[in-house]
């Protein structure tokens, strides 16, 4: 029983060091299961030693049944034999081995009660250190999981104070502002110095090309025109000349 109130009065030391300091528990938790584990490989050692020292009891007791048995059957031996003193002796060293068997055998009563006490105490022991394994990565997970939030909340609080959309709102209105100043100015220079010089050169232009355009067509009229007349001219001839040879024949 001493192992295990060894490994209880370690949990408990170790448990409120984490509860009483500011330690890190992840940190604490993780020696407690490494002490836990140095407590179960010794209680191991102890409950090893405690059946090794049963098994021997166990067999010095079958040793002293065994031998008591021989005397006796020699007693019956001498007996049929008619060596009574043979008998009396052999029954004399039954007696010796049967009292040594009878102290074996209180020796090895307490013994086995003991380390089937120990076995059952490794057993509870093995469960607790495999429960302190789960519930280490219980807490450890919970942990993280409580600081993952603290510093999300602190971002957002800090987000919340200092909105950096809010920034991006207040550049896209000043933009907005400026746009608006610079097409006011725009149209008050408009108005005051009246239409743009760089359009009125552009009617100016327009104009000319359809000038151009007006005086080419009328060209074109007239080159038209001027082969119409020529071309009833030169008809006309070749009929004058079709008559005379006609005649001329005649």
């Amino acid at each position: 029983m001493g192992m295990w109130n060894r490994l209880t009065t370690l949990m408990r030391s170790n448990l409120n060091s984490v509860v009483a300091t500011s330690e890190d528990p992840e940190r604490v938790l993780g020696q407690l299961i490494l002490d836990m584990q140095d407590q179960m490989t010794a209680a191991k050692r102890e409950v090893a030693t405690v059946i090794a020292q049963e098994r021997q009891l166990k067999s010095r007791l079958g040793k002293e049944k065994r031998n008591a048995q021989e005397w006796e059957k020699k007693a019956m031996m001498a007996i049929r034999a008619d060596r009574d003193d043979l008998a009396k002796e052999a029954l004399r060293r039954k007696s010796e081995h049967d009292a040594l068997a009878e102290g074996y055998q209180e020796q090895w009563e307490a013994q086995k009660a003991a380390s089937d006490t120990l076995k059952e105490s490794l057993r509870k022991l093995d469960f607790k250190v495999g429960e302190a394994h789960r519930r280490r990565q219980s807490l450890v997970a919970r942990k993280r999981h409580v600081e993952a939030q603290r510093t999300m909340q602190k971002t957002m609080s800090s987000m919340s104070k200092n909105d950096p959309m809010a920034r991006f709102d207040a550049l896209e209105r000043r933009i907005d502002e400026e746009e608006v100043r610079l097409q006011a100015s725009i149209e008050v220079d408009q108005v005051t110095s009246g239409p743009d010089l760089d359009a009125r050169f552009a009617a100016i232009t327009r104009d000319a090309g359809a000038s151009d355009a007006l005086a080419a067509l009328k060209a074109k009229m007239n080159t038209q025109a001027k082969g119409v007349h020529v071309s009833f001219e030169d008809e006309d001839e070749d009929e004058v000349k079709r008559e005379h040879a006609v005649h001329v024949g005649a």
